[in-house]
């Protein structure tokens, strides 16, 4: 059969389109070949951008794909739609010209799903049922040929009860399935500062180039103040351009299982906002609340709290000339970029400890003296770390300035002086009067140190690996410039209105113009729930309040908020474990959060085993891995499997198909795999792996 141009251009752009969407961010569409043939295109480059005004979202697919074989393909494309698309909205453009294809019922699309799953085994198809399906006939995609296209559709933004708005845009990844050793390796969540990510996935029936190029990117554009910006989801990168627009990066290095990525955004109505996410109990396990803490990004110098910083250097032989001369380029960043109203001061060791001055000086008048005091440093000797950082904590500051710094630049080495890892520890503890934190870069290093990390822990800092291979100014600048405006210092945090406990971290770092920080704790019960931010600013001291409902109907429901807390909360007992002499107890006692109820803290290993335990997270249940292989919701055992009244059902029989259209709500259960044990209905479901010749059940559990 013959076509004309323009047709040629249209089918393969449909192609392309298809097999491009299989795996990769916004890549939700998939190719169901005609007369049984499985070759699908490469997909070459895709980017996807989400505009959102007001409350609208305009979704843009780039992509670029060629077929690498010799062979014509044919198929129909299919792209799962979110539950909030605009069915009539979604256009496929190809050189400026727009195409409209078929907007698929729930049912008809569950059908097809289950039966892409029949066939290829691929349970990503499994996450996608109860979603609606935009199908187009895609003509033959001719061999060798490569084409640009845009698929584009606009949505619905969702509002938290919060009051903020909520996207949430899927991120399917249909495609071949790969063993479960290799999904079950990845985290299925992790938490660090303000950035929350998942991994996992199950490969892709489409093939991609070396230097396969993609991206997620969100555009934001309001009339009003842009406020707070999270994911639940995702890591992301935040750009804020103006008060009324914002740039997003989401991190889609790799394909994920997981079927959305969910952001909020809020307006911003005062100097810091306070905007608060929560989960209601379900079965009988109290509810998660993750509190996001956004200043205002556009703060000035003279609108920052005045901060003392100190400098410590490490000189010994261990740091090496060559990486001396770097970490010096690094804090010349770091002093050259002080506040006028900061104060400072050097402190470098060896054998000995040597001071740039006997005490905080104005970074005014003593900048370039400063300057000029590191340029003739040169390595020498053992490392007497103890009284190098003791000798910075008799620093005293002035009522007033409670925005303490030390930042350590060091090797690791401790070999003059104290050098027992415990009792340099416990005297920077107790002598630590002045609320200095420390931030420690090991230098050279790309491993943690048990004793920079266990010093920068209980003063509530935090530990740097700068690997030998790293740019060592480029790690300390960027680290520095997300300190360099306090707007307020010695920030604590209170909770009322209900019971609270588990809150983590369990001390707040000061509160830094442009840089959102994150609270996660547990609620008993529902009802309004007030949280009041208090510090030192500028203006004296202020205090910034939160007020929303939790627990009950009108809560919100975010499904990741358990995982994020139980993140925070491991991170937080493996950097910060009990000492058998109690001394840690004050720190924990005195920090940031006054909490309504008791707090318990598993001992060391406890948190060891939280640490070993693989979990996975899919929508409101938590699945743990038991030794024996199989997957088991959180509260079951195994010996429940065995129970009379659990019903047994083999993975990929008829009874199992029969299950899944019969249960469409429990698809994304199924989609862990087999040897999986789970409760629906008030019913007992574990899906068994196969049968022996005697008729005996077998899984990996038995």
């Amino acid at each position: 059969m013959k076509y004309k141009n323009w047709q040629s251009v249209f089918i393969l752009a449909l192609m392309l389109s298809a097999s491009a969407l299989t795996s990769i961010v916004g890549a939700q569409g998939f190719i169901v070949p005609f007369s049984g043939s499985t070759l699908t295109p490469s997909l070459i480059q895709q980017n996807t951008t989400i505009t959102l005004q007001g409350n609208h979202a305009d979704v843009l697919i780039r992509q670029t794909f060629q077929n690498p074989h010799d062979l014509t393909i044919e198929g129909f494309y299919l792209h799962p739609l979110p539950t909030e698309a605009e069915a009539g909205s979604v256009v496929l453009e190809i050189k400026g010209r727009g195409f409209r294809g078929q907007v698929l019922d729930q049912a008809t699309a569950n059908d097809i799903y289950v039966e892409r799953f029949r066939k290829t085994g691929n349970r990503a198809f499994l996450t996608m049922i109860q979603n609606r399906l935009y199908k187009v006939r895609a003509y033959p995609f001719f061999a060798g040929q490569k084409l640009e296209l845009r698929l584009a559709y606009s949505m619905k933004l969702t509002h938290d009860p919060s009051g903020q708005r909520k996207l949430t845009y899927p991120l399917y990844s249909p495609g071949v399935p790969q063993q479960n050793a290799a999904l079950d390796a990845n985290p299925r969540y992790r938490f660090a500062s303000s950035r929350i990510s998942t991994a996992g996935h199950f490969g892709s029936t489409t093939a991609t180039s070396g230097n396969f190029q993609k991206s997620l990117t969100i555009e934001i554009s309001d009339q009003a103040e842009v406020g707070g910006i999270y994911s639940t989801t995702h890591a992301i990168k935040i750009d804020r351009i103006d008060k009324h627009s914002a740039r997003i990066r989401a991190d889609v290095t790799n394909p994920v299982l997981d079927k959305e990525f969910v952001l909020y955004t809020g307006t911003r109505e005062k100097d810091i906002d306070i905007n608060i996410l929560s989960r209601a109990a379900q079965g009988g396990v109290d509810g998660y609340f993750v509190a996001t803490i956004s200043p205002d990004w556009t703060v000035s110098e003279r609108q920052a709290v005045p901060k003392d910083v100190v400098f410590i250097l490490d000189l010994s032989n261990a740091m090496q000339a060559q990486r001396l001369n770097r970490s010096k380029d690094a804090l010349e960043y770091c002093i050259a970029n002080l506040n006028k109203t900061d104060r400072f001061n050097i402190i470098t060791f060896a054998t000995d400890v040597r001071l740039f001055q006997k005490r905080l000086v104005p970074v005014g008048e003593y900048r370039a003296d400063g300057l000029a005091f590191l340029r003739d440093l040169r390595p020498r000797g053992g490392a007497n770390m103890h009284s190098a950082i003791l000798t910075a904590l008799s620093l005293k500051g002035e009522p007033g300035r409670e925005s303490r710094t030390i930042i350590l630049l060091t090797a690791g080495a401790h070999t003059v002086g104290v050098t027992d890892p415990s009792q340099i520890a416990n005297d920077i503890e107790a002598l630590n009067v002045g609320g200095y934190r420390i931030y420690a870069f090991n230098v050279g290093s790309g491993a943690s140190d048990q004793l920079l990390s266990r010093v920068s822990q209980i003063s509530g800092g935090d530990e740097h690996h700068v690997p030998a291979t790293a740019d060592i100014v480029s790690v300390v600048a960027k680290f520095y410039d997300s300190i360099d405006l306090p707007v307020m210092s010695a920030p604590r945090i209170t909770f009322s209105g209900l019971e609270i406990y588990d809150v983590y971290p369990a001390r707040l770092p000061s509160v830094v113009a442009g840089r959102q920080q994150h609270v996660a704790g547990r609620f008993k019960g529902s009802g309004r729930l007030t949280a009041i931010l208090s510090g030192l600013a500028l203006a004296g001291q202020q205090d910034f309040t939160c007020e929303t409902e939790v627990g009950g109907e009108s809560s919100g429901n975010d499904t990741a908020l358990p995982a994020i807390w139980a993140r925070m909360k491991m991170a937080s007992l493996l950097d910060d474990p009990p000492r058998s002499d109690q001394k840690a107890s004050r720190s924990t006692q005195s920090g940031s959060f006054i909490q309504r109820g008791e707090k318990k803290r598993p001992n060391g290993s406890a948190a060891s085993e939280l640490a070993l335990q693989r979990i996975r997270h899919v929508n409101d249940r938590v699945f743990r891995r038991t030794p024996q292989g199989g997957w088991l919701e959180g509260g079951l055992s195994v010996e429940a499997s065995q129970a009379r009244d659990t019903r047994h059902i083999i993975y990929r029989s008829q009874e199992y198909y029969d299950y899944v259209q019969g249960n469409p709500a429990a698809a994304q259960y199924l989609a862990i795999g087999p040897n999986v044990l789970f409760q629906f209905d008030n019913t007992l479901i574990k899906i068994d792996e196969q049968i022996s010749p005697e008729g005996r059940i077998i899984t990996s559990d038995n």
